[in-house]
């Protein structure tokens, strides 16, 4: 996933890969265009994640 060096990029997991069938689509649903987000198939059906911009400028955990 490529990323712009003035953004600031988060992840997070929405849930399983069996229940939500379109990772990217809904990842970028949930957190606008430029989210990606994909199956990470560690396992069973795996699991959606999804990378994207954070709207705040400050970092934070």
């Amino acid at each position: 996933m490529a990323k712009a060096l003035n953004k600031i990029w988060d992840a997070s997991v929405l849930g399983s890969c069996g229940v939500i069938t379109d990772c990217s689509g809904t990842c970028k649903t949930k957190f606008g265009q430029d989210a990606s987000g994909d199956c990470d198939r560690d396992g069973g059906v795996g699991t959606c994640v999804c990378g994207y911009s954070c709207p705040s400028p400050h970092p934070h955990m």
